[in-house]
């Protein structure tokens, strides 16, 4: 019985060690859908138009990884480290991306619809990135570069956007409830049909010229008034 939780370990280790076929195949020809990569050591690798469509990548290391334009669809990305990583233009859509570190990696033009647990987005570059529908409560995006970024129907929830540059993003039909917009940009963006509720913009650094229309006030402190009618 004393040897049972060392066996436990053994199982679990094997469990997320990667295909080393996988990789080989990975690095060779940069093709490798539904590969098991889990736990692979990908630290600053070339990985540019890579075809990675539904791989486990969960617990890899991809800091500092050039991933630009590559297909991530339906990857499982679940504790990876992103950190640093170049990932414009790259598809994202479905990803799972719980615990999954993607501070100051860069997003621009990225493909994130209906991704899936995002939080740990602290100073990440994803400007004109596509986020609609995206699953982000409690998202950590501190000081994250969010210009133009399409946020359409994601859930914010209690998200922390302190200092983050949302300006001309689109946060219509989303839900903010609770979010931390301390210092944040907001100029032009549009709130079309969210749910502001429980936010205080008094804080954030510009809110002008804003798109109110059919959002949704309940205790939504405004530079200019709280705001309760829909509470």
């Amino acid at each position: 019985m004393r040897k049972l939780p060392v066996l436990i370990l053994i199982l679990a280790t094997t469990v997320l060690a990667y295909d080393e076929a996988d990789l080989i195949k990975l690095e060779a020809t940069l093709q490798c859908e539904r590969c098991d990569l889990s736990g692979a050591n990908l630290n600053k690798a070339f990985l540019s138009e890579a075809n990675l469509t539904g791989a486990n990548l969960s617990k890899a290391n991809l800091a500092g990884a050039n991933l630009t334009e590559a297909n991530l669809f339906k990857a499982n990305l679940r504790e990876a480290n992103l950190t640093g990583a170049n990932l414009s233009k790259a598809n994202l859509a479905e990803a799972k991306l719980f615990d999954t570190n993607l501070s100051f990696a860069n997003l621009r033009f990225a493909n994130l619809t209906k991704a899936k647990d995002i939080n740990i987005l602290h100073g990440a570059k994803l400007s004109h990135a596509n986020l609609s529908n995206a699953q982000l409560p409690l998202a950590d995006l501190t000081k994250a570069e969010l210009t133009n970024t399409k946020f359409t129907g994601a859930n914010m929830m209690m998200v922390n956007l302190s200092d983050a540059n949302l300006r001309e993003a689109s946060l219509a039909l989303v839900y903010l409830g609770g979010a931390n917009v301390d210092g944040a940009n907001f100029y032009d963006v549009s709130f079309f049909r969210a749910n502001l509720s429980n936010i205080d913009f008094t804080k954030a650094s510009s809110i002008k010229k804003v798109n109110l229309k059919q959002a949704k006030f309940c205790k939504t402190k405004m530079p200019w008034a709280e705001l309760n009618d829909n509470c």
